[in-house]
């Protein structure tokens, strides 16, 4: 367990090396607990589409049975869509059960994977916790959710301000040199807008599975304990990425190798017998993908163990 007593001893606070050093020792510590939460929060995510991943399967089956069992001279791909389309139909009264059920998912999802970020928390005040204890000591179910909901909704409101800036320039009568210049200045407020809110409302999820609170008050808390923090966050975070980004690298080069020789040869000397190797490095190129997405899924408990130092760095100081 890193020893993070020295955030009280004179280093300046989230100092960009020491807390990369703890989170890179926290996610070391107990990474298969992290990354059971991770999984839980992956097939949580993907629970809502369940029903008509399902319906797409018996829709096959059906398929095969009629097709069989027929002489009918419907094509195949056209049967398999009637039969889906026959069975989806079908789901129609239960529509307002399935929205309910996605909220829910969703709902379990962001706790899941917030739950990593009380875990590390816990073991930096070293109380550690199990995982078959910690769902039961966090928020209510539905504040992950609405709270996600409402930063996204901040999020889509100041998108359409910043469009709605750019149309008016559009129609106004100044010079495309004078355009040109307000509009990158225009791009830059609403780069920085954007990226200054993501720091405000950085640590909601991670005090929501901490301190065990309201949404609303998540909120308030995150925006206070980033309060004059901002720039540093954003340089913690663009740091933490530097560190990660060779993982996804060296995963993808292959891929990016593969995806650079399609495209100067193009699709249609694809089948000639001189280009007949992409084909056969097809595997290659899956191999790399899953790797990818391996790197990834690998990473997912790093951001949220970064959240929880940043979360213990402020909130000591602030306490």
């Amino acid at each position: 367990m890193p020893n993070l007593s020295a955030f009280s001893q004179g280093i300046a606070p989230l100092s960009i090396g020491y807390v990369i050093h703890a989170t890179l020792r926290l996610y070391r510590d107990i990474f298969l607990t992290y990354f059971q939460l991770i999984i839980r929060a992956f097939l949580w995510s993907i629970a809502p589409i369940t029903p008509f991943l399902i319906l797409f399967v018996l829709s096959f089956i059906l398929q095969a049975k009629i097709v069989s069992s027929s002489t009918s001279h419907i094509n195949s791909p056209d049967l398999t869509s009637i039969l889906f389309g026959i069975l989806i139909i079908s789901l129609i009264p239960s529509i307002p059960l399935l929205i309910v059920f996605s909220f829910y998912c969703t709902a379990k999802f962001y706790k899941n994977y917030a739950l990593v970020s009380r875990m590390a928390y816990r073991l930096l005040i070293n109380q550690p916790e199990r995982l078959e204890e910690v769902a039961y000591k966090v928020s209510e179910l539905w504040n992950f959710l609405w709270v996600n909901l409402l930063i996204n909704l901040i999020f889509a409101i100041v998108q359409p301000f910043n469009n709605g800036i750019t149309d008016a320039l559009t129609q106004a009568t100044i010079d495309k040199e004078a355009f040109t210049n307000i509009a990158i200045i225009l791009l830059l407020i609403q780069t920085f807008l954007y990226f200054w809110l993501i720091a405000r409302f950085y640590l909601c999820d991670v005090i929501l599975a901490v301190e065990s609170t309201t949404g609303i008050n998540a909120i308030n808390r995150s925006w206070q304990l980033t309060k004059g923090f901002s720039i540093k966050i954003l340089l913690v975070i663009l740091a933490s990425f530097l560190v990660i980004l060779p993982a996804y690298l060296i995963a993808g080069i292959p891929f990016f190798l593969f995806a650079i020789s399609i495209y100067k040869l193009g699709l249609a000397p694809i089948s000639s017998p001189e280009n007949a190797w992409i084909i056969n490095n097809i595997m290659l190129l899956i191999a790399s993908s899953v790797s990818l997405v391996l790197v990834w899924f690998l990473s997912l408990p790093y951001w949220q163990i970064l959240k929880a130092v940043i979360y213990y760095d402020l909130h000591s100081r602030r306490s």
